[in-house]
């Protein structure tokens, strides 16, 4: 490998200005440790496809003060990723403070495959595929694989945009991201519905892909548009495709498909909420703590003494980490009952889920009543929005809370059992986002979260 020359809130506007400014100057300026993590890029290099040389440039945007090393390790196409030589060493190269360096000659030698790369969570990663013949070059965006991005095992998931005509042609790619073989059940269909070719399995090596580069063909069908691909596969898997124009050498990457499971909402569509459940919303930013205002309380008197299930759901902004304890306890949400004199009844507590950052980067999921409090690890820091759904269910009893990126993939979760067979309201149950800091010679981590954006709150229990 070589390294290419480095190419509706209760806030004013202003302040909400102020707010994403100071999170995003916390993200790039604040010396927070990173997580490491490993994406997967599906490439090609030093290869020919209808007269036209491909290669894949990897570029890697460190927006930080300190240098950062990225690791790069290539896996051919087809071969076992997880079986590495002994004395193994990937690739590294020194990315510079503030620096976009681009990377190229990324297969040691030609052919497609999957390049593994690894790094600190505050370095953006990209890829292109770059077709050039007789001067021409033409350029598209190729896949950045990761936890965020992965088709879960079992996840059902379209590919559109399948054509083939005296110009176009349509490669189809399939990524094993899971350290088994993996067997995937695929099926060609026709706009009007009907099957080009049965389902039809096919069986990928662990951590490992496979290319074809007439996938229309392959399925016996020599002319069509619109087709579609339809997939499931036993592992984590991805799968993508590309139309190539094999006169002028345009490409274009085509990705799953969304679905209707998406977790945003259109402006103006209500939370839905059943005749005999019990709701609570609040649209837009409804709190950004700072030291004269921390954190919001929310009292409710639920008509009934208790519910089989709660949830709660919310949108984030995270807006450094308080300087004072890093690793303190950043709050999310704490759900407490409230006894006659006003106080919580803190050692009733189901819920109590918080983010530490510092040395330990952490979503812990809290629930005092059962004195359980597993963790699991966060792989952002500063300036991230990501989505807060905490779900108690009583009735299975079970804890979970999980955060996810905007689009619903998962980045944490964590659950555990609970003792408790229903969410008890027989008192007042008080919700509290953030936190105040905690006295300083109290022993308690409790830490204000300043800065931080919360916004759109939807709370729903089910009898």
């Amino acid at each position: 490998m070589e390294l290419a020359n480095p190419m509706n809130s209760s806030k004013p506007n202003s302040t909400l200005r102020v707010a994403l400014g100071l999170a995003l100057l916390s993200a790039l300026l604040l010396a927070v440790p990173a997580t490491a993590g490993t994406v997967y890029v599906v490439l090609a290099s030093d290869t020919t496809e209808d007269g036209f040389e491909m290669d894949t440039e990897l570029i890697v945007a460190n927006s930080t003060a300190e240098p950062i090393e990225v690791s790069m390790h290539f896996i051919p196409l087809g071969s076992d990723g997880t079986e590495r030589p002994e004395g193994f060493e990937p690739f590294k190269a020194i990315v510079e403070p503030r620096r976009t360096d681009i990377f190229t000659n990324l297969t040691d030698g030609g052919g497609r495959g999957l390049l593994e790369v690894s790094a600190s969570s505050t370095v953006g990663i990209s890829a292109r595929m770059v077709s050039r013949k007789d001067g021409v070059t033409h350029t598209t965006e190729v896949p950045v694989i990761g936890s965020r991005r992965l088709l879960p095992a079992g996840q059902f998931h379209i590919l559109n945009g399948w054509i083939r005509d005296e110009t176009k042609r349509t490669s189809f790619g399939l990524v094993n991201l899971s350290h088994a073989p993996n067997s995937c059940l695929v099926q060609a269909v026709a706009p009007s519905g009907g099957a080009l070719v049965n389902v039809t399995s096919l069986a990928v090596p662990p951590l490992s892909s496979m290319y074809f580069s007439d996938a229309m063909m392959a399925t016996g069908t020599a002319e069509g548009e619109d087709v579609r691909l339809q997939i499931v596969c036993s592992g984590d898997a991805y799968s993508y495709s590309m139309v190539r124009d094999i006169e002028t050498g345009v490409i274009n990457t085509l990705r799953p498909a969304a679905d209707g499971g998406s977790l945003l909402r259109a402006p103006g569509a209500p939370l839905v909420c059943e005749d005999d459940w019990f709701c609570i919303e609040r649209q837009g930013v409804f709190l950004i703590p700072t030291p004269g205002n921390p954190l919001v309380k929310i009292d409710f008197d639920a008509p009934r003494s208790s519910y089989s299930s709660f949830s709660l759901k919310m949108t984030v902004t995270h807006g450094g980490w308080n300087s004072r304890n890093e690793a303190g306890l950043h709050s999310l949400a704490w759900v407490v009952p409230v006894g006659d004199n006003g106080r919580t009844e803190w050692k009733r507590t189901p819920i109590y889920a918080n983010l530490r950052g510092g040395n330990k980067n952490i979503l812990v999921n809290n629930s005092i009543l059962d004195g359980v409090r597993p963790t699991a690890p966060i792989p952002f820091g500063p300036g991230k929005t990501f989505v807060v759904e905490i779900f108690y269910d009583a009735a299975n009893r079970n804890s979970t809370t999980r955060l996810l990126d905007l689009d619903g993939g998962v980045l944490a979760e964590v659950a555990h059992g609970t003792s408790a067979r229903v969410f008890d309201t027989s008192d007042t149950v008080r919700v509290e986002i953030g936190l105040d800091n905690a006295p300083a010679d109290s022993g308690y981590p409790e830490i204000a979260s300043y800065g931080w954006i919360y916004q759109d709150l939807e709370i729903q229990m089910v009898p």
